[in-house]
């Protein structure tokens, strides 16, 4: 048990909100940590704002916060005011998301009595998002709900983690436009430090409303996997959050996509290529039907059985595509960066 009637002795907490363009859910958002279970004073929170051109600075404003605005991707704005941080403990939790009212205290007593550097919840869908939005969320929540209780790492939407350990890792790797909490993750994991997982604390997330705006933001984590792999290249074994049958599907997927191109070219090897073929379809096809079948079996929907295998169609093909823009920019900076090199004076 932490602290007594009055929460003397609960910890102080900070939580960093990055928002942009957030008007939509951030009242929802901060109103969810203020009304949490938690010591009133105990605590604290910034907005780090990427200039929104809504309403999200003004509803914020509403609230006892800190507002930051601040250019840049969300690591950058995390490191920008860690070092102003004067509380034991800093809660990250997105914009789009919203806190059950005994979160906070469900992770402060899993971080304290098991003593580890960082602790994240389970991710559940927001009741108030789109029918794209809730098969969205329930496939999350299947994968989130299968977690082991020690990870490597957890989503910045979901998490905990002790301030000191957060300044003796440098802060988040601001190169990266998404995939930063992998590598904060890995980094932690790296010198020792512990992050465990209690499906028993819960943030609600809006996820995107509709297919298509899905499929953007999976093409932007293809595209950043690709740095993300350079600096650690162990995500390619995948992890607990994000499972190796994951991580393998955009080869699965361009290896069914160059055998068919190479089988028009070489049709006297079509036999050859059309194994490949089989074999790709099937592994993915399988793949996608054992998830969704699990899905539809904890939502009770039958519809949510065909949306979850939409969803893993257009996240395998996103992916693909990003990687591969992200590798081609890789390749071309690469190029340019020795191309410099070689026309410099000797």
């Amino acid at each position: 048990m932490i602290g007594d009637s009055v929460g003397n002795a609960w910890p102080r907490v900070t939580f960093l909100i990055p928002t942009l363009n957030s008007a939509e859910t951030i009242d929802e958002c901060l109103k969810s940590i203020f009304e949490s279970e938690y010591p009133p004073g105990k605590i604290e929170a910034w907005v780090l704002d990427g200039f929104s051109d809504d309403d999200t600075v003004t509803l914020a404003a509403k609230f006892p916060t800190r507002i930051a605005q601040i250019k840049g991707n969300p690591a950058s704005a995390y490191n920008a005011v860690i070092g102003s941080i004067d509380t034991p403990i800093v809660a990250l939790v997105d914009s789009d998301a919203r806190v059950s009212r005994t979160w906070l205290k469900t992770l402060v007593s899993t971080l304290k009595s098991s003593r580890a550097d960082a602790a994240g919840s389970q991710i559940r869908s927001w009741s108030r998002g789109s029918r794209w939005s809730r098969a969205i969320g329930a496939e999350l929540e299947v994968r989130y709900g299968g977690l082991p209780r020690k990870l490597e790492r957890i989503a910045t939407t979901c998490m905990i983690i002790k301030t000191q350990t957060l300044n003796e890792v440098g802060g988040f790797d601001t190169t990266l436009s998404t995939g930063y909490d992998a590598a904060l993750g890995y980094e932690l994991n790296r010198l020792g430090k512990t992050i465990v997982f209690n499906p028993e604390a819960e943030v609600f997330h809006l996820h995107r409303a509709s297919l298509q705006g899905y499929v953007r933001q999976q093409y932007r984590y293809g595209q950043d996997s690709v740095l993300l792999v350079r600096r650690w290249p162990k995500a390619l074994a995948g992890d607990a959050v994000t499972p190796i049958w994951m991580t393998v599907q955009p080869l699965c997927l361009f290896s069914v996509g160059v055998a068919t191109f190479l089988m028009v070219l070489f049709p006297q090897l079509s036999g050859l290529f059309a194994i490949a073929i089989a074999l790709g379809t099937l592994t993915l096809g399988l793949t996608w039907l054992g998830l969704a079948v699990k899905v539809t079996l904890k939502s009770r929907g039958a519809s949510t059985f065909l949306m979850t295998i939409a969803i893993q169609l257009v996240r395998a093909e996103a992916w693909t595509m990003g990687i591969l823009r992200g590798a081609a920019g890789v390749a071309a900076s690469s190029l340019s960066s020795h191309g410099n090199l070689s026309n410099d004076p000797k």
